[in-house]
């Protein structure tokens, strides 16, 4: 299980930095094993950045800076944050890790699905990482934000939360909720949901300067509802456009008894333990050469424009063609 958050703006206030840290920061509890972000700007581009380190890691890291240095804007429209507890699917594969993301949608999942295997196989889905949540991915870069995608996602078994972007509907944001808890909350200029009620009273809460030390402000000026169970919203400019029933969990929803923290080290020796070797790939558009996951095709991944790559898809490297 999972913790999830994000921010729209309604408003004319920009999004900041330290609300979305502390939407990171107090979801950390959830999961610990990777962090990540999308952000939506005003004409649906989207920009992702996520690594396998705790969310307190996570935003001293000097790749976030650079992330949000040159993607948050005081036009971007909106934020999806994760922190994850890793379970199908090792978070040493950064594929693996939220937002799932290949290229089209960005989406955080809170939860776990069992029949994920099946639908990729129904819908001629291509899976582009290992995790059960990469299904979501898989139906919304399909069917895109709209109410036939939540329709085709009742297929899906087991529990959920979650919120995607969609490059094709800027402005846009699905937010969906099946046993998983999901609290929202509201300002004048935010529109804002979170796994934990505290994240966004941190959040929400402003800073003020005085005596030449940050202190928070007490009272939040917002409003709080926990999102109604069973459904799913797609939010735009006018607020909730369009409300639909979302219901893939079969029975009731127990909280899970996390121990992120205590059993922290146990789990990444495992994981480094099991992380697989990797062969070799490659960029027929700028030649530079790659390595992937063992047992993965080349053409599920694109070339780092990160590590100096032009974003392309990869292929087999030619001299195994």
């Amino acid at each position: 299980m999972c913790g999830i958050a994000g921010i729209i703006k309604y408003g004319k206030k920009p999004l900041s930095e330290a609300a979305i840290s502390l939407l990171l920061t107090g979801n950390e509890n959830r999961g610990n094993d990777a962090s990540g972000i999308a952000l939506s700007q005003e004409d649906g581009t989207i920009n992702v950045f996520k690594n396998d380190s705790p969310a307190w890691q996570f935003i001293n890291s000097d790749g976030y800076k650079e992330f949000i240095k040159n993607h948050l804007k005081l036009s971007t429209w909106g934020v999806i944050i994760h922190t994850r507890a890793a379970t199908k699917g090792s978070p040493k594969d950064n594929n693996n890790n939220h937002p799932m993301y290949a290229g089209l949608s960005a989406v955080v999942h809170n939860g776990i699905l069992s029949n994920d295997d099946y639908l990729f196989g129904r819908e001629k889905i291509e899976r582009k990482a290992e995790t059960d949540s990469d299904i979501l991915r898989g139906f919304i870069d399909k069917y895109g934000i709209t109410e036939k995608c939540i329709k085709e996602m009742n297929a899906l078994g087991g529990s959920a939360a979650g919120a995607a972007f969609h490059p094709h509907y800027p402005r846009k944001l699905l937010l969906f909720r099946s046993g998983n808890p999901m609290i929202l909350a509201s300002t004048e200029d935010f529109f804002m949901f979170s796994s934990e009620k505290k994240s966004l009273y941190r959040a929400l809460k402003p800073f003020v300067k005085r005596f030449n030390i940050w202190f928070h402000i007490e009272k939040p000026e917002a409003a709080f509802s926990p999102m109604a169970d069973d459904t799913a919203w797609i939010l735009g400019d006018n607020g909730q456009e369009k409300h639909a029933i979302f219901k893939v969990l079969v029975g009731q929803y127990h909280e899970p008894n996390r121990r992120v923290y205590e059993n922290y080290k146990e789990r990444q020796d495992r994981w480094n333990k099991d992380k697989k070797k990797l062969d070799p790939a490659y960029c027929n558009k700028c030649q530079k050469s790659w390595l992937v996951p063992e047992g993965r095709k080349p053409s599920d991944f694109k070339c780092n424009t990160k590590e100096g790559g032009c974003g392309a898809w990869l292929s087999v490297p030619p001299s195994t063609v």
